[in-house]
């Protein structure tokens, strides 16, 4: 009796506030529901959910009303329904998750056909979100040979132990900077008919004018910061460090610092390597395809997301900038970067050499 008095108070209280939203398809609810658990506000969801799905109709009112009901009854269907059973069985769930894990690219659709499910694509779709499962766009990596994932998990395994060895380490690296932003990070805020309104669009240019950076930290702050003209070969890396490391890094020349640096072909020329040996200067044996270990790209992408609205007439202008955000580069980013290798060497560990999230 005190359940149904219950039922009886919930179905009065949705009837008032519900009003017309019993009239929307039920994929809509369901997306109100979701983005309401992403703890946006009743007025933030009606607005997307009138964008989204182009009505001009839905208020704050009706999200109120349909996520109270979701959350009183877990279910948006109309309470004088009677409601109905679920259309995917148990088992049917387990193998959409399974079929989930083993190919995370093909749409709902195809998966929904795959395994024979006499089920719609949204139904399939919410079934995936209860589950956890929900759509993201692939992050992009480097697929990495075989033969270079064993050699990232020998040099995890080598330096593991280093722990706090690592602040004794410069890092270094080339980088392309262009006088037209292409990093695809430019967020703005517009109406939907202001697509070609000024300053609502990003400019790029495949062969705008560029230049090559060479720079390198230690755990102490930044250090130098080289504009490369034309191609870097040997002869101009060597240049580079000759006139560079021991004036910034002495502490390469004494022994008590170390010098990584990638496989690049310039990087690993005779005339190079000699030039470390004769000066005693410590290098790391660093593994191929491994910018997930080198924090130097985070310095990289710190720097281009600062620059990530400037257009440049020329290259002298971006080169301004460019030294100019350089030298603003916070300390306190360059020591966390330096605390986070130990956990980059774990990541290494755990994925057996292979891609990990940084």
């Amino acid at each position: 009796m005190e359940i149904e008095e219950e039922n009886t108070e919930l179905s009065q209280g949705f009837e008032e506030e519900e009003k017309d939203s019993h009239l929307l398809p039920e994929e809509l609810k369901w997306a109100i529901v979701y983005k309401k658990k992403e703890g946006k506000s009743n007025k933030k969801v009606a607005s997307e959910i009138r964008d989204e799905y182009k009505r001009s109709t839905i208020k704050h009112q009706q999200v109120k009303a349909i996520w109270e009901k979701y959350e009183a009854i877990g279910d948006v269907l109309n309470l004088w329904s009677g409601g109905r059973p679920k259309i995917l069985e148990p088992e049917e769930e387990e193998a959409l998750v399974q079929s989930c894990l083993e190919n995370r690219i093909i749409s709902d659709r195809e998966r929904g056909i795959n395994l024979g499910l006499e089920a719609s694509r949204q139904t399939i779709n919410r079934t995936l979100l209860d589950k956890g499962y929900k759509s993201y766009k692939a992050k992009s990596r480097y697929l990495i040979k075989p033969e270079n994932v064993a050699l990232r998990e020998e040099f995890a395994k080598k330096y593991s132990r280093w722990r706090g060895a690592w602040n004794k380490v410069i890092f270094s690296d080339e980088c392309r900077f262009m006088v037209l932003s292409s990093n695809g990070r430019v967020h703005i805020r517009r109406k939907a008919d202001e697509f070609l309104e000024p300053g609502t669009f990003q400019f790029y240019d495949d062969y705008a004018d560029s230049f090559m950076l060479w720079g390198a930290i230690s755990s102490e702050g930044i250090g130098p910061l080289v504009r490369i003209g034309g191609t870097l070969n040997a002869e101009t890396y060597l240049g580079i460090l000759r006139y560079r490391l021991g004036r910034y890094f002495p502490g390469l020349i004494n022994g008590t610092q170390y010098f990584q640096q990638d496989n690049a072909s310039c990087h690993k020329a005779d005339i190079v390597l000699n030039w470390f040996q004769a000066r005693n200067i410590r290098c790391l044996e660093w593994p191929p395809q491994s910018a997930d270990l080198n924090i130097i790209e985070d310095i990289w992408n710190f720097m281009k997301f600062e620059m990530r609205t400037l257009v440049f007439e020329n290259l002298e202008d971006l080169w301004r900038e460019v030294q100019r955000v350089w030298r603003i580069i916070p300390l306190k980013l360059i020591q966390r970067l330096y605390t986070s290798f130990p956990r980059r060497i774990e990541a290494v560990l755990e994925a057996h050499g292979g891609i990990t999230k940084y």
